[in-house]
């Protein structure tokens, strides 16, 4: 069998009958390859194995076994089939994230939600088709910081049925088998004297993160519903080319528009200054809302108060030239 990278042969092996193919209705789909060679060789993710009309890559290294013997070097490897790619991206309504709240759900038939299924692992990879489907009435489906792979998962259960995968066309419904499903043989690619299935994390590193933080502290002029990137940058890319595209999107909800100072005077019980501040603070009040105090250490720790203000924050005094902030007869409440 053939083992290739970027469409050229990297080696060509002769299998050993333990090599065996497992496949499982919505679960793994591998095939795992046993074969001796004279000289090592250094496998590397995405190298890739043709079976069937299927492809199967390596999806990490940590699943290579490699020991050397008296007939050179033997080698146990799984590859996985294309139905992983569902794992290595991000779902998203449009082709991007548009960082809207009534984008993070949408009402769909079993149809309507294959088709975006479809779309989204077409944004990154190509091929990708709706096969056969139920039709069925349109069901809420929220898919915040989700993968396309539990996007599908969510559609079966909410149709109470299965989806199976052939190469990159995506069906759902039930799958039936003329026998139980488990096919056993002997050969290359299907023969096996011993299988051993074992409980392991198949998911590569992170190679394209989409970050966004929370939706705190910010005004409707900002255009979108939570804190991006400066600038506005949706993504951030590394080792792509190395080992492929895998996306996350996150939010990172502790992330937002706020500032850390230190209260240097206290004027009284309900009045205190604070400098070190860079910005004209009245400046950044959104739609006249109380400004909020969080204290992290000493005896108000842990306690968040709103900044009372006379004539609505007009008394916050600016010094240009220092850079500074006066607050005046600045007042607290507990909230």
């Amino acid at each position: 069998m053939e083992i290739k990278r970027n469409n050229q042969i990297l080696t060509d092996v002769f299998l050993l009958d333990s090599s065996y193919v497992y496949e499982e209705i919505m679960g793994e789909h591998t095939i795992t390859l046993n074969f001796r060679v004279m000289d090592p060789v250094e496998f590397e993710v995405n190298d890739y194995v043709e079976f069937e009309g299927h492809l199967y890559r390596i999806r990490n290294k940590e699943r290579i076994r490699k020991e050397q013997s008296s007939l050179g070097w033997e080698y146990t490897i799984k590859f996985y089939s294309e139905q992983y790619e569902l794992q290595n991206v991000a779902f998203f309504l449009q082709d991007k994230p548009d960082r809207k709240k009534n984008h993070d759900s949408f009402i769909g038939t079993a149809k309507q939600m294959l088709e975006l299924i479809v779309k989204n692992m077409n944004r990154v990879y190509s091929g990708w088709q709706v096969g056969s489907y139920l039709e069925t009435d349109a069901v809420n489906f929220s898919f915040k910081d989700k993968k396309c792979a539990a996007v599908l998962d969510d559609v079966a259960k909410a149709f109470e049925t299965e989806y199976w995968i052939s190469g990159k066309t995506i069906s759902l419904g039930k799958r039936e088998y003329d026998s139980n499903g488990l096919v056993l043989g002997q050969g290359e690619g299907m023969g096996f004297r011993e299988l051993e299935i074992t409980g392991v994390n198949d998911t590569p590193p992170v190679t394209v993160l989409y970050p966004y933080g929370s939706e705190k502290n910010l005004t409707t002029e900002y255009g979108y519903d939570y804190l991006l990137m400066p600038g506005a940058q949706l993504s951030l890319e590394k080792n792509v080319e190395k080992y492929g595209r895998f996306e996350e999107n996150k939010q990172f909800d502790h992330i937002y528009p706020k500032g850390e100072f230190t209260v240097t005077e206290k004027m009284d019980d309900l009045t205190f200054r604070a400098s070190g501040i860079d910005f004209d603070l009245a400046q950044y009040r959104i739609n006249e809302e109380d400004i909020i105090v969080t204290f992290q250490t000493g005896n108000l720790a842990g306690y968040d108060l709103a900044i009372r203000t006379e004539n609505k924050g007009k008394d916050l005094v600016w010094d240009d030239q220092k850079k500074r902030l006066h607050w005046q007869s600045m007042k607290m409440k507990k909230i």
